[in-house]
């Protein structure tokens, strides 16, 4: 049976052969040695990004047994996670993703209104360390429990998606999160503001007008996003990271914004403090209950195999 095995918004079709559901690595970033095989520095880093350095951490170990004829169960290497809308029905937890032909595991969290969301960004800083940021366009961070004030450069929990792995997720909600040494106050909201996703699918654009559109969590003590009078443009792949909003002068969501500046709804100063940022994405689709949206091919309110609409992203062609 040949499947079509949609890839996320803007990418191309992959289409492989095998039997139910069963997942076929061959088509995707080779297994070598029990790990992901890793592309050549040239294809990560943007030229034009000195900031972009890949992470001196070894990649979780892969587990390279033949595939098996799974569909029920979402997120493993067998079966990974093709369709951002799947995660919707699963708890937290690390899963495996196939996205733009590249085969990775990504971080799950439910929040307290029972949504799932995938992290996206993960900078874990400590005060005494400027380190270069990470752009990531074959995988996502990987979330550890380091506490505030650990120091997490360099590893596979450091960094953010490029634009085009965004881009390539087909969300249509964001969720921020922040914390800092220097005060109490928390940024936790989440957002579908449109032309924020845009301008992080993109880097060209902006998050102008983010203060209008966003939803607070209990725990958001933060004056951010709501007093927004200012945000950067054009930043390309920092465009979630270099000051993408902030009150001028007083307040702002930075990343070491301007090649320094690690702030929490806050300004630095001349005393950096430990910080903590997160992003997270979703879709509102969810597979399984019937209903086609997003980038799901079909979806007869079930989620078996081998009846043509299996796993909701699959279909007999």
């Amino acid at each position: 049976m040949l499947v079509n095995y949609p890839m996320f918004g803007r990418m191309s079709l992959a289409v492989v052969a095998f039997s139910a559901c069963t997942f076929d690595t061959s088509t995707h970033t080779s297994l070598e040695d029990g790990g992901i095989q890793a592309p050549p520095d040239s294809a990560l880093l943007d030229a034009a990004l000195p900031d972009a350095v890949l992470p001196d951490a070894v990649l979780p170990e892969v587990d390279s047994e033949p595939p098996l004829p799974v569909c029920a169960g979402y997120g493993t290497q067998s079966q990974p996670i093709t369709f951002l809308g799947q995660i919707n029905t699963l708890p937290s937890g690390r899963y495996y993703f196939f996205v733009d032909n590249n085969l990775f595991q990504g971080e799950v969290s439910i929040d307290e209104r029972g949504n799932s969301w995938l992290m996206v960004l993960n900078y874990l800083h400590r005060s005494t360390n400027n380190a270069n940021l990470t752009v990531y366009r074959d995988r996502l961070p990987l979330l550890s429990p380091a506490p505030l004030g650990s120091d997490e450069s360099n590893t596979v929990y450091w960094g953010h998606s490029s634009n085009a792995l965004f881009a390539a997720l087909e969300l249509d909600e964001m969720r921020f999160y922040a914390r800092s040494s220097r005060h109490k106050r928390v940024v936790h909201f989440s957002t579908t503001h449109a032309d924020t996703i845009d301008y992080f699918a993109t880097g060209q654009g902006s998050a102008q007008g983010l203060r209008d559109e966003f939803e607070a969590y209990s725990d958001h003590t933060s004056a951010l996003p709501g007093n927004q009078n200012n945000q950067f443009s054009d930043r390309d792949d920092l465009a979630q990271t270099n000051f993408p909003f902030y009150r001028a002068g007083v307040r702002h969501w930075g990343i070491r914004g301007g090649g320094y500046r690690w702030e929490v709804d806050d300004r630095q100063g001349a005393s950096p403090r430990d910080t903590l940022h997160r992003t997270w994405v979703r879709s509102g689709a969810i597979c399984g209950d019937g209903v086609l949206e997003g980038q799901e091919a079909c979806d007869d309110g079930n989620q078996l195999a081998g009846d043509g609409c299996g796993c909701c992203t699959t279909e007999d062609i």
